[in-house]
């Protein structure tokens, strides 16, 4: 069995192996899927931490990752924050974000259609 069949054995049964305790709750990593984190970034770091990670373009791709889901996690957090200050709806959201959205996203629909009849009605 050549070596690159090995590591690659061992990289498989280490993903296997987290994405079950991942799933179980019981990874010691704490991951929690909060948004913004790239699952996909977290497996690989799991695998750096386990020294089955050698690549260091794959090393490079990972740290990218974990920015880009940084960024794009706190542009969405800027973006929610806008809905809420815009529909006034933030009692109906907790501090994690967990709350009814479904509501907030029906009252900013509905600002929406509210404004677009006024408008046309100011064009008449």
């Amino acid at each position: 069995m050549s070596e690159e069949t090995v590591t690659t054995t061992e990289v498989a049964q280490a993903l296997i192996d987290h994405t079950r305790l991942t799933n179980d709750g019981k990874c010691s990593c704490g991951f929690q899927g909060r948004l913004g984190e790239s699952f996909t970034a977290h497996q690989a770091e799991a695998l750096a931490e386990a020294g089955l990670l050698r690549d260091q373009a794959v090393i490079d791709e990972r740290d990218m990752l974990k920015r880009g889901g940084a960024e794009l996690g706190r542009q969405i957090d800027h973006y929610l924050t806008w809905v809420l200050d815009a529909t006034g709806m933030h009692h109906l959201i907790d501090e994690d974000g967990d709350g009814d959205w479904e509501l907030v996203w029906e009252q900013l629909a509905e600002m929406g259609r509210a404004r677009a009849a006024s408008e046309t009605e100011a064009t008449r």
